[in-house]
């Protein structure tokens, strides 16, 4: 039954009247009943932020949970109602505030998302004297424990390690509503800890530093300088485990940064850790860096300062790497760009294929296995006079994998085959390919053919979209 709260408190139309009905039995459940916590918690937040999107429909939602799910649907209350419940809502945060702070420290660090998105969901709605109340109570608290003082000089490395992590967690969901002072503070007291020991608590900084850049842009705009030459350093001490909210983190300072020497020498320093991000096993950590490389094409070529190519070469220069993994995230990182960018690139062409074509020559199967994935992303972009050119060495480099005795990068060489038989010619392609290998070129030919055949009896086009590097395995 409690389940059902979330959907009955969201865009409420009689929640002036009703809330002060159940408000102490909604406090009382958070307080003393752990399994509904959560429901009672996500209620909260949906009465909030709906609430909120009633009064502005262009107004900025507080970002979903801990991976930025999307705000809440076009508001089905209007603003007078909206306002109504805020107002209602906003009267009893001296009640719940104190509530979720208290469970927060009771609930394990797993379930404890939701109480962080109600805590910072009710800030947004709190007056500025409240929220630097409890801003000052947990500073006090962090600085204790990052100094080993008072109640956390008697406790383990383990605790003390959970103990920042809490503090921290409450800190980045008072964000929100903190002022431009405590921000600063906030903001010098935990740039130390980007080297802590401890993967939790640097996890938290970035995230800290990433909703400091969403939420109080002003002031990481006015320390961007400082705030960049404290992530470079940070790298080498970043645990695996907070790899993905730095990787996020960056992302923001690279779409806040303004475009001039500053921003190409912090591409310079973050590129390689950006490009070695498309290998993570993390798919979420993947997404972010190649939205990162493309965020980055995108700034530099909005600037029309002429150096989107500069990009490219620095990718470029990635082929040069000591190690098959970096390597063969470079070919990734130019997969992605070129997809975005191919007829940007015509004076790059040569340089581009002719670099990916050496490497299907490689000895790595890592290596191969990303230039495969780039030669179906030529197949599918590059435009066709381009694409003619550089036809037969491009059809000799995939042919070496023909016969591949795993069968799997044999494959992937007839898929790329086959798309540039669709992209030029039949022909054309088989013109290109030696003697030796016509066989293959009309098998795959006639499988095109008997496809092209089953859809047209089936009512379809013939055409359908892939993914350019599709479904390659990292």
């Amino acid at each position: 039954v409690w389940g059902l709260l979330p959907s009955f408190m969201t865009d409420c139309s009689d929640l002036p009247a009703s809330l002060p009905l159940f408000a102490k039995r909604l406090g009382l459940t958070i307080e003393g009943e752990p399994s509904l916590r959560g429901p009672c918690c996500v209620a909260l937040v949906s009465a909030i932020r709906s609430s909120k999107a009633a009064l502005d429909d262009d107004a900025e939602m507080l970002g979903g949970g801990e991976d930025g799910e999307a705000p809440p649907a076009t508001p089905r209350i209007g603003r007078e109602a909206g306002e109504a419940n805020v107002s209602v809502l906003a009267q009893f945060a001296k009640n719940y505030l104190p509530i979720l702070f208290n469970v927060a420290s009771q609930t394990p660090p797993a379930q404890r998302p939701p109480v962080m998105e109600a805590i910072e969901a009710y800030v947004s709605i709190t007056d500025q004297a409240r929220v630097s109340s409890f801003f000052t109570n947990v500073m006090k608290k962090l600085l204790s424990a990052t100094a080993g003082e008072g109640d956390a000089a008697m406790d383990t490395d383990e605790e003390r390690e959970e103990k920042k992590a809490l503090l921290l967690d409450l800190a980045i969901a008072l964000m929100p509503g903190l002022d431009a002072p405590s921000t600063e503070f906030l903001y010098k007291a935990t740039v130390p800890l980007l080297r802590d020991d401890a993967g939790s608590v640097q996890k938290r900084v970035y995230k800290m530093m990433q909703s400091m850049s969403v939420h109080q842009t002003g002031v990481v705009q006015a320390r961007l300088g400082e705030l960049c030459d404290s992530l470079v350093q940070a790298l080498a001490e970043c645990q695996p485990s907070a790899s993905k909210w730095r990787l996020r983190c960056l992302h923001k300072l690279v779409e806040l940064l303004p475009i001039d020497g500053t921003y190409m020498r912090l591409l310079g320093s973050i590129l390689g850790e950006v490009m070695l991000g498309t290998k993570q096993a993390s798919r979420k950590s993947r997404d972010v860096s190649f939205a990162m490389l493309v965020c980055m094409a995108q700034r530099i070529d909005a600037s029309n300062s002429g150096r989107l190519q500069d990009l490219f070469s620095m990718v470029l220069a990635g082929l040069a790497g000591t190690t098959p993994h970096m390597m063969s995230a470079s070919v990734l990182a130019l997969s992605r760009l070129v997809y975005e960018y191919s007829a940007r690139v015509q004076d790059l062409a040569p340089q581009l294929l002719e670099s990916v074509m050496l490497l299907l020559e490689h000895k790595s199967r890592e290596i191969v296995t990303s230039a495969l994935g780039f030669a179906k992303v030529v197949s599918v972009s590059l435009p066709h006079d381009t694409l003619r050119v550089y036809l037969k060495p491009l059809v000799a480099a995939l042919l070496l994998w023909s016969a591949d005795s795993r069968n799997r990068f044999r494959l992937k060489v007839k898929v790329v085959l086959e798309r540039l038989m669709r992209r030029l010619t039949y022909e054309e392609v088989l013109g290109a390919t030696p003697a030796e290998h016509h066989k293959l070129i009309v098998a795959i030919h006639k499988k095109v053919k008997r496809a092209k055949s089953g859809r047209a009896r089936k009512g379809g086009d013939g055409e359908f979209y892939d993914e350019a590097a599709g479904g390659d395995e990292q």
